[in-house]
């Protein structure tokens, strides 16, 4: 895994989150760095602070041969407070060209579609069902055990897991579960 850096933060616990985008070519000449080792299986987006950045990363997606493209844009804390100003919508609408799937927070979401504060059905609504399947462990145990091939097909070797249920006992159970069909996929 190779990793650049788009932007420093600060987040003091229960504080303000402060952050400072990487200068535009900074980041080019991370990205050209990491391009020149070889191939890649896929490509996982974060912060992208200013439109700029996302012109400089676009430019380099569309080079790459297609390998999947997962962008979280990071836009906003989980509480709704933007980490930057400025409108970043149509450089993320621009990034769409390298036809990711975009894995917003409701916030981000939000900003995303044009500002306001959507409320969570609206929001749910805008989200793509294949973008749903395709980014989660979620439907029948036949679908979660073709998504966990699917992963370890593409070399995913870690998976983070939230188990759904209404009580600690259904998600323990529902985590068991998982972890059986991971260790039966090998």
């Amino acid at each position: 895994m190779l990793a650049c850096a788009t932007a420093l933060t600060a987040q003091p616990e229960g504080g303000e989150v402060s952050a400072w985008p990487a200068p535009p070519e900074a980041l080019a000449a991370q990205i050209d760095g990491c391009l020149a080792g070889g191939p890649f299986a896929a490509v996982k987006l974060g912060i992208l602070a200013q439109p700029e950045l996302v012109s400089v990363v676009l430019e380099r997606l569309l080079r790459l041969p297609p390998v999947p493209v997962v962008v979280d844009p990071v836009l906003a804390t989980s509480t709704g407070a933007p980490l930057f100003t400025g409108s970043r919508r149509a450089a993320y609408r621009e990034l769409a060209r390298a036809r990711p799937v975009f894995t917003p927070n409701l916030p981000e979401l939000a900003i995303l579609a044009g500002g306001g504060e959507p409320a969570r059905d609206e929001a749910t609504a805008l989200v793509p069902d294949e973008m749903v399947l395709l980014t989660n462990l979620i439907g029948t145990e036949a679908m979660v055990r073709d998504r966990v091939r699917a992963h370890k097909a593409a070399g995913v070797d870690t998976i983070s897991v939230a188990p759904a249920g209404h009580t600690l006992a259904e998600r323990i159970e529902n985590l068991a579960r998982v972890v059986e069909m991971v260790k039966a996929e090998g």
